[in-house]
């Protein structure tokens, strides 16, 4: 995803704003801290994608611990393999 991102950016001339961080011992909290990194920059970044299921719910915490609204000031996705999300979704329920 990031090799995708970094080449995006490339084509279109723009800075990649990649945050990578270990998962292990403690993603969320290392999740946290690389998506608040990424909202200090200049420039702030204007949409994150997390890589985990719970990366939604950190992205958002960081928004609103940096006083963005999300969409207006963020855009904020995330990737999943659970079939639920995917299929609660589809069928318009959270």
């Amino acid at each position: 995803m990031a090799a995708a991102h970094w080449f995006w950016c490339d084509e279109l001339g723009m800075p990649a704003l990649v945050e990578q961080y270990a998962s292990l011992p403690d993603y969320f909290t290392a999740e946290q801290d690389a998506v608040s990194r990424l909202l200090h920059r200049d420039p702030r970044a204007d949409a994150v994608i997390g890589v985990y299921s719970d990366s939604g719910h950190n992205i958002l915490s960081a928004a609103r611990h940096h006083a963005l609204r999300v969409p207006r000031d963020l855009l904020v996705a995330r990737v999943s393999e659970d079939p639920v999300r995917a299929v609660r979704r589809r069928n318009g329920t959270p």
